[in-house]
């Protein structure tokens, strides 16, 4: 409802009204969480993991509670209803069971992680953002990147075009055809689709770049210009083909709202929000264009993480799902390596490497094997061996 009202006002107080709106929101969103949610499902999922079997305590709702879980099996894996439990009393609940499973995930909202469960717990926001600030030649992006590059040429050499639109009936045919299938094939059951009045009103503070091959429309993107930042809003594929982002379609489209935004004196880019997991598909993506990650301010939910006794079975979690633990205002990358034998200094910087990003405050690396000798580790890494509680990677 409030959304649609924005329909009507004036560019120029948009900047006004809408900061007061998501205050607003902020404050009054966590209330109504929390009384929508006063009974918690608990399931048990047991099955096969790329090292072995694991059995994995999941308390929320499917699917929203069950996508991280579901990240460790190598295959679908047996689940079981428990029952319910009260919210308030939730997390003594989950400690008592705690020591007949590998791990305990429990997905809850912002309000509830901070007023019912005690500081134990590894706490992984939803959702992390990514910006950057923005050079004055958008080459130099490419210039920096050779994936982007690859990318770029390959756009080029499958013919594809970009244009910038400004047209209503663009956006609407953007939309239905491109976003909302796109983003229902993406994510399936866990899909979230942006009101159409909320994304019009972005379009609306900025415009529509579509992708064109000989004549025909493929793909599109819309942003948002506000004050001195580029923000991309939505992106979808003509009847959601995934297909076409191996042709360098999605790379072609940010060009093209970077370098109009450059030409428009905006100076941040801002490229929204993925999973707070640093091998996310997502964040991969985002990390070609040199983004810092950074808290999400409206993130309304956490998985909370803790586990009775490392096993190989928590380990391969880490290994496999390097997770963003949120301490306060710090983010804090927690990741393993599962060797049967002390990690050496080649194993430590190809694993920091593979998943570091500007933005994290600190990176720990478990090894229950231990650590070589004489390992200089990177910048703002801690090594730790042996089996790790929690607590123990908390109390940093």
């Amino acid at each position: 409802m409030v959304e649609a009202l924005f329909r009507y006002v004036p560019r120029q107080l948009d900047g006004i009204l809408r900061p007061i709106d998501t205050a607003l929101r902020a404050s009054c969103y966590p209330a109504v969480l929390l009384a929508r949610n006063l009974l918690v499902r608990l399931t048990c999922m047991e099955g096969a993991t790329p090292t072995g079997s694991a059995r994995v305590l999941v308390a929320g709702p499917d699917p929203w509670a069950y996508d991280l879980p579901l990240r460790l099996f190598s295959s679908c894996p047996q689940q079981s209803a428990i029952g319910t439990a009260p919210l308030w009393r939730l997390s003594s609940t989950l400690e008592k069971m705690e020591p007949d499973f590998d791990l305990v995930l429990a997905r809850v909202d912002k309000l509830a992680a901070r007023s019912f469960f005690p500081s134990t717990y590894l706490r992984m926001p939803e959702l992390i953002d990514t910006g950057r600030a923005l050079p004055d030649d958008p080459a130099s992006l490419l210039r920096a990147s050779e994936s982007l590059t690859r990318d770029i040429r390959v756009a080029r050499q499958n013919g594809l075009q970009t244009s910038l639109s400004g047209l209503m009936d663009d956006f609407e045919e953007f939309y239905r055809s491109m976003y909302v299938p796109f983003t229902r094939a993406r994510h399936r059951a866990a899909a979230r689709l942006r009101n159409q009045i909320s994304l019009r009103n972005c379009f609306r503070r900025g415009g529509l770049i579509w992708l064109t091959r000989d004549g025909e429309r493929l793909a599109g993107l819309v942003f948002e210009l506000t004050g001195d930042t580029l923000r991309t809003s939505a992106y979808g594929t003509r009847d959601g083909y995934a297909g076409l982002t191996k042709k360098g379609v999605a790379s072609a489209l940010y060009f093209h709202a970077i370098r109009h935004a450059i030409e428009h004196g905006r100076r941040y880019l801002d490229l929204g929000g993925c999973r707070a997991c640093l091998n996310d598909g997502v964040l991969l993506y985002k990390k070609k264009w040199g983004v810092r990650v950074r808290l999400k301010t409206a993130n309304q939910f956490y998985t909370l993480i803790r586990w009775a006794a490392w096993n190989p079975a928590v380990a391969t979690f880490f290994a496999d799902l390097p997770v963003l633990h949120q301490n306060g205002s710090r983010l804090t990358a927690i990741t393993a390596i599962p060797t049967a034998q002390m990690a050496t200094q080649a194993d430590v910087d190809k694993t920091y490497h593979a998943l570091h990003v500007p933005g994290v405050d600190e990176f720990v690396i478990v090894n229950s094997c231990g650590w070589a000798t004489n390992i200089a580790p990177p910048p703002s890494t801690v090594l730790i061996g042996g089996s790790p509680l929690p607590a123990q990677l908390l109390a940093r």
